[in-house]
């Protein structure tokens, strides 16, 4: 009896230990399946923070560069007049401004945008649309942005502090004439940038500002009533008053703020997602550290955010613990079970249409189906008797990721430049295809090895480039439409202005075509339209740009004096003259040729081409008419 009672014993002992060991074991893996997918969770959050951030800034910013690219050049002369005038031309030249553009500021406004400021080429207070009857003043010493402006003259944009308040600042450069004038601003409240992030990622915003950064004890009483401080350790912060108007419930917001999980994420000054439990209530919040224009950190954005897949996770950890104990009496079976999972994940893995890869990048360690599939190898080690690794099959091209971008191997590139979306293009042996792949990259922990997946976007791309080629070219004649050809015509200008460099304007456009349209139908039309931008195309030269301009109206900037570019466009009269076209007997143009004088502007010099070639059409048509 002692002897079987000594082996149920050991064997008993011998399970316990086996029991507690597994449990061990499959506690710590599900549990650290458990924080991986808070972690991934919380990265996830923060991610769409940033994009909501980014997009809210992009959306402003589009908006600014509109007015910029429209409007600069008028404000740039009035700005370069007011430099070193008296004060009753700069007030003279203050009225002109008001009464240009106050309209689009009361607009923008609207959109939420908060002010917009111009200063001199000293950095006074020119024009504030916000404040007009405020100007002159000297803010430079106060505002760093000013100093870097006088400095660099370059664009810029960021959060600024000021004395009264908090903005987001688009600050641009004026230049007239090649010279620096002067610049101006738009600025845009936090909480309308906060608003804005709603659009893109629906929550609740807070900012809290740091107090000794921003010299908020200096403020007045009056603007101090509209803010509210806020102790997160030893820290002192300052946020807009009411709080309710923001969404976030001031209880919560006092619990969450004492909290040593807030105070430990706002000393590692660091972006973190934070849960809590409050009341019963699973809940969470993002911080995000926010750097202003100068890059120094001057507040923290509390965002709350959805808890409901932490508490899956949670949910998912302790049920994965109750059921492993539950069939731990069964481990061998569990086992099986296991490595049965591993193969139902491998065959979906396999199942996958994006090709997926481990490698070092130097050698393949592991590849799915759809990879093998497309080099033509039934198994992996076929694949590395002729191969090392994928790389060997990238094309060279620019833009495009290579097996050694700048002396650094490709999956190290990769990860030593997180912020660049990569692509590779591989060609398909099957079809003598070119393909297109994004690359994605996941480090594996405590090895060199990186889970690679390439993503196929050739469709994609097509599309964006067929996008991009209706925006930019005329459907039917496949050359500049009238936008893109503007866009060419406004740099040339720019460079004219900058370089003095001479070019011609030559428009053009078919006689009597609304005859040919009216007798022969509109299909016979498009057909001259397109023979005779095929004729005009090969004979331009590579310099010139060549647009319809509208109807049968044609455009080209010709990068020559007027005698040479009068010469060329006889040339293509007597060419297009000479031409047989099919059903039409007869098809002639008339042209207007002009030469660039000072000070024009886009619409001076279209329309005295057009003048131009009005003449030419009233001299009988099938003609050429200049002026230098």
């Amino acid at each position: 009896m002692s002897k079987i009672y000594y082996i149920k014993v050991n064997y008993m002992r011998y399970y316990f230990i086996l029991f507690i060991l597994y449990e061990i074991i499959i506690s710590f893996y599900f549990y650290k399946q458990y924080t991986n997918k808070v972690s991934d969770q919380h990265q996830s959050v923060l991610k769409l923070v940033e994009h909501s951030l980014d997009n809210s800034i992009n959306t402003f910013g589009l908006a600014n560069d509109d007015f910029h690219s429209q409007y600069s050049y008028k404000i740039s002369r009035l700005v370069s007049q007011s430099n070193g005038a008296s004060l009753e031309v700069r007030n003279e030249i203050r009225e002109e401004l008001l009464d240009a553009f106050m309209p689009f500021y009361i607009n923008k406004k609207l959109y939420a945008f908060e002010g917009m400021h111009i200063f001199d080429q000293r950095g006074y207070s020119l024009l504030r649309f916000h404040e007009p009857d405020k100007y002159n003043d000297h803010i430079v010493n106060l505002r760093y942005s000013l100093q870097s402006m006088l400095k660099n003259f370059s664009y810029q944009k960021g959060f600024e502090l000021g004395v009264f308040k908090e903005s987001y600042r688009f600050q641009y450069p004026l230049f007239y004439d090649g010279d620096f004038v002067g610049s101006y601003e738009y600025s845009v409240s936090p909480k309308a940038l906060m608003n804005e992030m709603k659009k893109f990622y629906a929550n609740q915003y807070l900012l809290l500002f740091k107090s000794k950064q921003n010299n908020f004890l200096e403020r007045t009483e009056n603007v101090k009533k509209h803010y509210s401080k806020a102790m997160i350790g030893t820290n002192e912060f300052y946020f807009q008053v009411p709080l309710h108007s923001e969404g976030f419930d001031e209880l919560y917001f006092n619990y969450i703020i004492k909290n040593k999980k807030t105070i430990k994420a706002i000393n590692s000054k660091r972006a973190s997602v934070v849960d809590y439990n409050y009341k019963g209530q699973n809940l969470a919040v993002a911080i995000k550290p926010i750097y202003d224009i100068e890059n120094k950190h001057i507040a923290y954005m509390f965002i709350y955010v959805n808890n409901n897949h932490i508490i899956n996770f949670r949910y998912e950890f302790f049920i994965a613990i109750f059921i492993s104990s539950l069939f731990s009496l069964m481990l061998f079976i569990f086992i099986i079970k296991q490595v049965k999972h591993r193969l139902y994940v491998m065959e979906l893995v396999n199942m996958q249409h994006d090709m997926l890869v481990v490698t070092d990048g130097e050698k393949i360690k592991d590849a799915n189906n759809a990879l093998l599939k497309f080099f033509g190898f039934e198994t992996l080690k076929d694949f590395n008797k002729k191969h090392l690794c994928v790389c060997e099959f990238f094309i060279e091209e620019d833009g495009y990721l290579q097996q050694y971008n700048n002396g650094i191997i490709w999956t190290q590139y990769m990860i030593q430049n997180p912020d660049i979306k990569f692509r590779v293009k591989i060609l398909d042996i099957s079809n003598n295809n070119m393909k297109i792949f994004e690359v994605e990259y996941e480090l594996f922990k405590d090895t060199h090895y990186t889970f690679i997946l390439f993503r196929d976007v050739t469709d994609e791309v097509d599309i964006q480039n067929e996008l991009l080629t209706r925006a930019n070219y005329d459907a039917l004649t496949n050359i500049y439409n009238r936008d893109r050809f503007e866009y060419f015509l406004t740099i040339e200008l720019e460079k004219s202005s900058q370089n003095n460099e001479l070019f011609s304007l030559i428009m053009f456009d078919i006689d009597h075509f609304k005859l040919v349209n009216d007798n022969f139908g509109h299909d016979i039309g498009d057909t001259i339209l397109k023979e005779i931008t095929s004729l005009v195309s090969s004979h331009i030269r590579d310099t010139d740009t060549f647009a319809r301009w509208g109807g049968e109206e044609f455009m080209i900037i010709s990068k020559a004096e007027i005698e040479h570019s009068e010469l060329f466009s006889e040339k293509l009269r007597s060419i297009i003259d000479e031409h047989i076209f099919p059903h039409v007997a007869d098809v002639t143009c008339s042209f207007g040729v002009t030469q660039l004088h000072k000070n024009d502007t886009l619409e001076s010099i279209v329309k005295r081409c057009d003048d131009i070639l009005y003449k030419a059409k009233n001299s009988g048509r099938n003609c050429v008419r200049f002026m230098k």
